[in-house]
């Protein structure tokens, strides 16, 4: 389902998208889930266009309806992930933006979903500027 902020953010992909795109990528894709929870709904959506600004081509984004944003990697599974993770992190803090963020990271193996809600699950254990693997 896509966030009433699709519309607003045209880089990134709705989730079904994304899921598609996992599938054929395979059981070596992962995912990063970049979350803001302490931060008001309405102003998530600053977070989750930072995560669309600061990845790269070939790396699809979408944002779930908490107004988290999913990154698709399609290659090297969770350690790729959390490599990019650190790296969005990394570009986040250099506006202080770090802090608020929650990252979790799941292989998305057989079933992309599972995976997104594993790597959502994830982030909601882990204190901002942090990131879990599921």
């Amino acid at each position: 389902m896509d966030t009433p902020w699709t519309a607003q953010l045209p880089a990134a992909v709705p989730v079904d998208d994304l899921v598609a795109e996992a599938a054929i990528a395979g059981v070596t894709s992962a995912c990063c889930v970049f979350a803001a929870d302490g931060v008001a709904y309405p102003e998530r959506r600053g977070y989750a266009a930072l995560v669309v600004a600061y990845s790269r081509e070939g790396e699809p984004v979408a944002v779930l309806d908490d107004g988290a944003a999913v990154l698709l990697i399609r290659d090297g599974g969770v350690a790729a992930a959390a490599t990019v993770a650190k790296r969005i992190l990394g570009q986040a803090a250099r506006v202080g933006l770090d802090l608020e963020m929650r990252v979790g990271v799941a292989a998305l193996g057989e079933s992309a979903r599972a995976g997104i809600h594993a790597a959502r699950e994830a982030a909601r254990t882990v204190s901002p500027g942090r990131i879990a693997a599921a």
